[in-house]
C-alpha cells in the first residue's frame, strides 16, 4: 500500500465483473498526533513534595483523548516494553518530588499505533523568609529587618524593594519576596509586627527570709516590653521569683 494513494475494487461472479467500483483511498499512520509536555509548579507547603493527578494531562498531550487509553511509566524502556515494574499505576495520586519529575506516557489507539510521550513536571521552591512573628525594637532606636538575599524581588508593606528595610516605630509590617523561573514565578508573604520595648524599672522587691537556704526574692518591675529576671547578672528566667536561695546580697538584673 502506498500513502495517500486510491484503490478500486470489483466483483467479479460467473466471469462477469461488477459495473461499479468501490473506492479505498490509503491513509497510512506513521504516528499519533501527541506531543510532549512541560509544566512548572511551586511548592506551596515548601515540604519538598506536591500531589498531583497524572490523568489530568492527557488532553495536554494529545487534542482529542477520545479512543485512546493512556497508561503512565517511570522510564522510557518501561513504556516501550509496557513493563509492569515501571508502571505507575496510582497515578492519580503522584507525587513529585523538588526538581524534574519525568513521566512517559503510553498512548494506545484503537489501530496497532502507539505513541510514546514524554511528560516533564517540575517543582521549585518558594521562597523561605527567615523573620519572627514578633520583632522587639528598643525605644528611640531603630533596627533593620531583613528578608534574606538571593531573592529576585522584594515588597514591603511601607513600600520599599530592597531586601532589608530601617524600622523606627512599632507596627504591623509584611513583605513578600519572588523567585522567578524560566517559565514561573513563585512567591511567599510574611506578616510579622514590631514591638516596642524599654529600659525596666525596677518598682520593688520583696524578700522572705527565714531558713539560712530556703529563702525567697520576688521582684516588680514596670515598662513596656517581655522582661526576664536575673540574680547574677548571668542566668534569667520568665518568673520574677527566685527561690531556695541562701542567706547573702543579691544584685537584681532586669
Amino acid at each position: 500500500l502506498i500513502n495517500g494513494q486510491t484503490y478500486y475494487a470489483t466483483q467479479t461472479l460467473n466471469g462477469c465483473e461488477s459495473l461499479s467500483r468501490l473506492s479505498v483511498t490509503v491513509a497510512l499512520i506513521y504516528t499519533l498526533p501527541a506531543n510532549n509536555y512541560a509544566e512548572s509548579f511551586c511548592d506551596d507547603l515548601n515540604d519538598g513534595s506536591e500531589k498531583v493527578n497524572l490523568s489530568d494531562y492527557d488532553s495536554k498531550l494529545i487534542s482529542n483523548t477520545s479512543g485512546y487509553t493512556f497508561s503512565y511509566y517511570s522510564t522510557f524502556s518501561g513504556a516501550e516494553n509496557q513493563l509492569a515494574t515501571n508502571q505507575i499505576n496510582n497515578f492519580s495520586n503522584h507525587y513529585l518530588a523538588l526538581g524534574d519529575n519525568k513521566i512517559y506516557v503510553r498512548i494506545n489507539s484503537n489501530t496497532p499505533c502507539y505513541a510514546i510521550i514524554e511528560l516533564k513536571l517540575t517543582l521549585v521552591s518558594k521562597p523561605i523568609i527567615i523573620i519572627p512573628d514578633v520583632v522587639p525594637i528598643c525605644e528611640n532606636n531603630s533596627i533593620i529587618i531583613d528578608a534574606g538575599s538571593g531573592f529576585d524581588t522584594y515588597l514591603w508593606s511601607n513600600g520599599a524593594t530592597t531586601s532589608s528595610i530601617s524600622v523606627s516605630n512599632p507596627g504591623n509590617f509584611s513583605v513578600t519576596v519572588t523567585n522567578n523561573y524560566s517559565t514561573i514565578s513563585c512567591s511567599s508573604t510574611n506578616n510579622f509586627e514590631v514591638k516596642k520595648s524599654n529600659i525596666a524599672t525596677i518598682t520593688a522587691t520583696e524578700t522572705k527570709d527565714w531558713t539560712d537556704n530556703e529563702n525567697i526574692i520576688t521582684v516588680f518591675a514596670s515598662g513596656e516590653g517581655d522582661f526576664e529576671y536575673s540574680i547574677d547578672g548571668i542566668h534569667f528566667q520568665d518568673s520574677n521569683q527566685f527561690s531556695a536561695l541562701y542567706s547573702g546580697e543579691y544584685t537584681i538584673h532586669v
